[in-house]
């Protein structure tokens, strides 16, 4: 099941706004849930399968993009959203970026935050951060994602500080790091 939550309003004047979560809930990245709806604006908070609230099923098969695609056209399909503003953050830019390849009606807006446009420009940029890293954790990487063990606790370990530095900078046990890592 995809979970989704919205701010309900008894008549809305204006288009409604879908917001398509990165892969773990950024609350520091969100619009304003309650601003946007006293605006008179609908807001829906919507979990792609496998992320946030939504079902996390084990089939590997149904980690397909035309699949995450498909699911924002049932959550506007099911709440009868004609016109529309987008909003997609990290991953979820992404995919709305994938979604208005299909050349959906009724996008009113589109807004990318932390989005990659470029994945080979992206890639580009992290291997310079992973360069920075202490020695030790670079060469760990490099092991385990030429190896191809990158399930390895090793490896895990070396993400960490990597995330530590240049993801995640955020002090341990912080609200803000617990909501972001929050059922990812």
């Amino acid at each position: 099941m995809v979970h989704y939550t919205h701010k309900r309003r008894y008549k809305f004047k204006r288009n409604p706004f879908i917001r398509i979560w990165g892969i773990s809930k950024h609350i520091s990245s969100s619009p304003p849930r309650g601003a946007l709806a006293d605006e008179g604006r609908q807001v829906i908070f919507y979990d792609q399968l496998g992320g946030g609230l939504s079902d996390r099923p084990r089939d590997d098969s149904l980690w397909t993009i035309p699949l995450f695609v498909e699911e924002v056209d049932r959550v506007r399909k099911h709440l009868g959203l004609q016109d529309i503003h987008l909003y997609g953050h990290s991953w979820g830019g992404m995919l709305a970026i994938e979604y208005l390849l299909t050349k959906p009606q009724g996008i009113r807006s589109v807004t990318l935050a932390s989005s990659m446009i470029r994945m080979p420009l992206y890639q580009a940029e992290v291997d310079k951060l992973k360069q920075d890293l202490p020695n030790d954790v670079y060469a760990t990487l490099a092991k385990h994602e030429t190896a191809g063990t990158t399930d390895s606790d090793e490896y895990a370990k070396a993400v960490k500080e990597y995330e530590a530095r240049h993801i995640l900078r955020t002090r341990p046990g912080s609200f803000l790091l617990a909501e972001s890592t929050f059922q990812m």
